[in-house]
């Protein structure tokens, strides 16, 4: 649920590679932090690269320092939402747990993060079915979870076969 500079620089060329341009709309699973704190000029990249305006060095230092990545999504033009239990900003309030995805987001989203989220949540089932149904037709799913070591963050490790048997599903 953190975004570092070298998240963003990817997310640079995923929007090269899969046409990702300002007003698109977004979906982050669980509402992710920033953390840039020894590269807080990344997220001015980051905005630049899209055409937005850059922060000031008072906003960087702030939003550098685990402030909510959606004011950066924003800033760079993009349509951006996230979904968790608690209440921050550009956030639909979800238990993955139990909730599902409410109408008005189905089929809405060209890219759809889960970066670091859907591992503390007991109902894969559901958190996934979420995030594919928020996906729109063509979109991308992020999915940045542990695989292998960090046995004692979250409840899940993935493993190489979870997510092409997921996509046969």
């Amino acid at each position: 649920m953190t975004l570092s500079p070298g998240w963003l620089n990817r997310f640079v060329e995923w929007a090269q590679e899969y046409g990702f341009v300002p007003g698109d709309s977004l979906l982050d699973i669980g509402a992710s932090e920033m953390t840039c704190g020894d590269d807080p000029q990344a997220i001015n990249h980051f905005v630049r690269s899209f055409g937005g305006q850059p922060f000031s060095d008072q906003e960087l230092q702030t939003l550098a320092n685990h402030g909510i990545a959606g004011a950066v999504f924003v800033r760079a033009g993009f349509q951006y939402t996230s979904i968790d239990y608690g209440k921050f900003p550009y956030c639909v309030k979800l238990d993955l747990n139990r909730d599902g995805l409410p109408s008005e987001h189905v089929g809405r989203y060209k890219f759809v993060s889960n970066s670091g989220t859907s591992e503390h949540i007991l109902n894969q089932y559901n958190t996934m079915k979420v995030i594919h149904d928020a996906t729109a037709q063509g979109g991308i799913m992020y999915h940045g979870v542990p695989m292998s070591g960090e046995f004692e963050h979250g409840i899940f490790n993935y493993n190489a076969k979870f997510f092409p048997d997921y996509v046969r599903c």
